[in-house]
């Protein structure tokens, strides 16, 4: 039907909008919050992108997010 054409439409046009943009996330002890829509946000350490389906490691008192074990663990090292 028309309607469900439009409908993906609009869907799959939003989805290629959220393509390489800055996600802006809050970090919670077990998860995250997604206050501004995108598909990436950057590590706090190596500036790596991360695709949000693969964000495991951030920071919850600092509000960061890292690539992976190892810059969480270089933060905390340095910190």
């Amino acid at each position: 039907s028309t309607t469900s054409y439009y409908s993906n439409f609009h869907i799959k046009l939003y989805k290629l909008k959220m393509i390489k943009k800055l996600a802006k996330l809050k970090y919670f002890p077990n998860k995250f919050e997604i206050i501004s829509e995108g598909d990436h946000v950057e590590c706090a350490v190596s500036g790596k992108k991360i695709p949000l389906e693969n964000l495991n490691y951030w920071n919850v008192d600092a509000q960061e997010p890292y690539f992976s074990y190892k810059e969480a663990q270089k933060k905390k090292n340095n910190s």
